[in-house]
């Protein structure tokens, strides 16, 4: 005689549970998101200096994973760029980031800005301009499983060159139409 599993239901009670359970609709914005950026690991990294990172390495700014290396390159789908300026300001013997401001480089713009100096005296403070280039990417292997989310890779100071480089090269696969089809590499997205 063969042994069989009978499952019987159970009657569970069911409760109602409404949206307003939850508490008051609550509007969720753009600034209560973050969106985790590509790190390149240099000597003076945080999760260097912690011992949890190695130079060279790329992480996750949120969950500090690995996400590749130098020897290990990233697959990314590039979707908009953004370019500021970070102001840094005089604080001592060193320039801390105050704020970023949107670079506008079409002089025919109202708060065209691209010809501002380096460095300046604003309003008595001793400043520093930056130039910073962001792209919002994805991961091929997070939209291939539907669960990509947004990822930001920054170029500033030193790799600026290289960003002004990588964009050159996404904006002629936009115009060759295969934008989504080229994979291009962490390091200088190419």
């Amino acid at each position: 005689m063969k042994k069989e599993l009978e499952v019987k239901p159970t009657a569970l009670p069911l409760s109602t549970v409404s949206a307003a359970d939850w508490g008051p609709d609550e509007y969720v914005g753009g600034s209560d998101i973050v969106i985790a950026k590509i790190l390149p690991m240099q000597p003076s990294s945080v999760l260097v200096t912690d011992g949890k990172a190695v130079m060279g390495e790329f992480r996750d700014s949120v969950t500090g994973v690995k996400m590749g290396s130098i020897v290990e390159p990233i697959e990314v789908i590039p979707f908009h760029i953004e370019k500021f300026w970070d102001i840094l300001v005089k604080d001592g013997d060193q320039f801390e980031w105050d704020h970023s401001e949107a670079l506008i480089e079409n002089p025919a713009l109202a708060g065209y800005n691209d010809n501002l100096p380096w460095t300046d005296t604003v309003d008595g403070q001793e400043i520093k301009r930056v130039r910073r280039m962001n792209f919002y990417v994805l991961l091929p292997s997070e939209v291939v499983t539907g669960a990509s989310v947004p990822y930001i890779l920054s170029f500033k100071t030193t790799s600026f060159r290289e960003g002004r480089r990588s964009l050159h090269r996404c904006t002629y696969a936009i115009r060759r139409q295969d934008w989504f089809a080229q994979r291009t590499r962490s390091s200088c997205l190419a």
